[in-house]
């Protein structure tokens, strides 16, 4: 099944049918946000549209489709295969995981208990984010890369929704194309988009996958099991994570990180990140950007201090 299919048959008939008229280019569309009570936004070639009730895209609310608690109701029975009890899991990290590498943010009351998110009750928005591989998009980046004498270790920087996951996506797959063994860690499932153990896209055949798995248990467990040339991970940051990044690069491994930050300063300001760069971790730093759409490469800095 394509993907464009595998996402509309996540949503209800009303609003497939709908969506399949407004996103004739599925390429082109990003995601589709749907909030109780409101009408439901597209982001489509870079621009936010209303969801329009004859299926095309409107600039005006007025003609827009609206979002009911019923309705909603319906999508979150379609996104968990009518069992929410199965999908507590990712529902009480705010997600769920949908095939072809989709995936559902969500928003409702968070149910606690003994000081931990259990679930997610009374959903209140969803906002479905389509997933697009981009072949050959990290090409410029990995010629670079190769070319670094000390080591490959790259950081790439974005603030959210400007496409590092996609580049850091790419650059795995054409290492492990290339001849190298690759372990991701994929602790959101938003890398290799695995669904049911199987990855929703392409990272090239010499790549492992710890889906679920702590980004500091991750890297731990891959160097002790898997031997990898790299170490792939996403949206880096906490103390125990840059504990294990000095161990794999100990280790001899290659380490390919993202972060969030707008900036060079917004970066540095990250007090454990900031060690590793001021101790030259990373030899590659490449700040995204959506400036001229998602992905833009705003600034590279290589053997960066």
């Amino acid at each position: 099944m394509e993907a464009k299919d595998l996402f509309l048959r996540a949503f209800p008939a009303p609003l497939r049918g709908l969506l399949q008229t407004a996103a004739e280019d599925f390429g082109l569309l990003q995601e589709v946000r749907l909030r109780v009570g409101q009408p439901v936004f597209l982001t489509y070639d870079n621009r936010e549209w209303y969801l329009g009730k004859t299926g095309g895209r409107e600039l005006e609310a007025a003609s827009s489709v609206i979002m009911t608690p019923n309705l909603l109701r319906e999508m979150l029975s379609f996104l968990t295969n009518y069992s929410v009890y199965a999908a507590e899991e990712e529902l009480r990290q705010g997600f769920l995981s949908l095939p072809g590498g989709h995936r559902a943010g969500i928003c409702g009351k968070l149910v606690m208990e003994g000081g931990q998110a259990k679930t997610m009750r009374e959903i209140n928005s969803i906002n479905l984010r389509v997933a697009h591989a981009h072949p050959g998009c990290a090409s410029k980046v990995l010629s670079r890369l190769s070319l670094l004498k000390k080591s490959g270790n790259l950081l790439i920087v974005s603030p959210p929704g400007c496409g590092k996951t996609t580049l850091l996506r790419d650059l795995i797959r054409q290492l492990s194309v290339g001849g190298f063994t690759v372990g991701v860690v994929d602790e959101r499932s938003e890398i290799a988009a695995c669904y049911q153990g199987v990855p929703g896209l392409d990272l090239g055949p010499r790549t492992d996958v710890l889906d679920g798995t702590p980004k500091a248990l991750g890297m731990r467990m891959l160097l002790r099991g898997m031997a990898p040339d790299y170490i792939a991970v996403d949206e880096i940051g906490a103390a125990e994570e840059i504990q294990e990044l000095f161990t794999a690069l100990h280790c001899g491994c290659h380490l390919i990180a993202t972060c969030h930050a707008r900036n060079r300063e917004e970066l540095y300001l990250k007090p454990e990140l900031s060690k590793c760069l001021k101790q030259r971790c990373f030899q590659g730093i490449v700040y995204l950007s959506r400036s001229k759409g998602a992905g833009t490469i705003e600034e590279v800095e290589w053997n960066a201090t």
